[in-house]
């Protein structure tokens, strides 16, 4: 009996195994417009079976979004080139395709369930900022063997990029994670979403209300900033930055990777570090909700010397820093001082040593 429930789990796991390789196989697709693919200027592309206007089969990557090409014609993002071929290639004869073609692609990438699209080019070869380019919707590969009609793909002009993207990261911090990105420069750019998923490849969602603000035109350098206080402590989050064109065109980033960090359960104030000290010392506190936050230094008299903080704070984890000088940037004299925070109903002082 014992022998037979072996038998039957091994022959399980094989057939699992099995159908885990037939879900991943490499698929073969079809890619054909019957309609035409459409140049800039309204004529349709042309070409034949080895030169002419070119077509280009792309696989999204698994952010599933279209990136647009870079100044020499690229993939740029996690987008992968799976092959090329030319108006007029296939079952079409003649020179003239009326823009046209189909062609047979297989590629390990080629997998059930994956999104690609084909981008038309009106030159024969990628080489600039000259050519224009043209997109098709997003294709989902249903079957192993599969084809598509791609449809009409209309070639436009192309553009400068709207925004040059030098920096984006998330970074957690407790109960907040803190996107921050930097661009050197922006042409007709009218703001930015953030958008964020729990997964790599699954829907993106947009958490900013409102569009953050461009700079429209600007050539310098600019920074932005926008925190994410809608997170719980070790969920895995995803974010994207799209950039919105004054023509209402989106253009996503590649994606920054955040885990988040537990907000603190309680207010707390820690004991400074080093006790005594000269010339600083560390002074860390915990915020369990958002609040106007006073952390206020205090000689040995109840004087108040120092305010280090008096601002609204979001709920987390800080550290000030207190250099033994009072509000005028006078260094202190030697001796006991208390330092005091009050933010909501929490209020507690604890002492401290300073000593030069």
């Amino acid at each position: 009996m014992k022998m037979q429930v072996q038998i039957k789990t091994i022959i399980i796991v094989i057939l699992i195994n099995i159908l885990s390789i037939s879900w991943t196989m490499a698929a073969t697709l079809e890619t054909f417009s019957n309609q035409g693919c459409i140049d800039i200027d309204g004529s349709y592309l042309n070409g034949n079976t080895t030169t002419g206007d070119l077509v280009q089969v792309i696989w999204t990557g698994v952010d599933n979004a279209i990136n647009p090409a870079d100044e020499l014609g690229n993939v740029t993002g996690d987008d992968i080139l799976l092959g090329s071929t030319y108006i007029g290639f296939g079952t079409i004869s003649g020179v003239s395709a009326n823009g046209r073609f189909s062609k047979v692609f297989s590629s390990d990438a080629l997998v059930i369930g994956r999104k690609v699209y084909i981008r038309t080019w009106n030159s024969p070869i990628v080489n600039g900022l000259q050519d224009a380019y043209g997109d098709s919707p997003l294709y989902t590969i249903t079957s192993e063997i599969d084809h598509h009609d791609f449809g009409q793909v209309q070639c436009i002009e192309r553009q400068s990029t709207p925004v040059e993207l030098t920096n984006f990261a998330a970074s957690a911090e407790p109960g907040k994670v803190v996107i921050k990105w930097i661009t050197q420069s922006e042409t007709e750019n009218l703001g930015f979403y953030i958008y964020r998923c729990e997964a790599i490849d699954g829907d993106k969602v947009r958490v900013t209300d409102k569009m953050i603000d461009g700079a429209i035109n600007s050539q310098s350098r600019k920074e932005y900033e926008w925190i994410d206080n809608q997170v719980t402590g070790n969920q895995v989050y995803y974010y994207w930055l799209a950039d919105v064109s004054t023509d209402g065109v989106i253009q996503f980033s590649e994606a920054s990777k955040a885990i988040g960090i537990a907000k603190p359960e309680a207010y707390s104030l820690a004991q400074n570090f080093p006790n005594p000290f000269n010339p600083s010392t560390n002074i860390k506190y915990a915020l369990k909700e958002d609040g106007n936050v006073k952390l206020m230094i205090h000689n040995i008299c109840g004087q108040l010397v120092r305010t280090l903080v008096d601002t609204r704070q979001t709920a987390g984890e800080y550290t000030q820093v207190w250099n033994g000088q009072d509000n005028n940037g006078t260094v202190l004299p030697s001796g006991i001082y208390f330092y005091t925070i009050q933010v909501n109903e929490f209020k507690v002082t604890k002492k401290m040593s300073f000593t030069k």
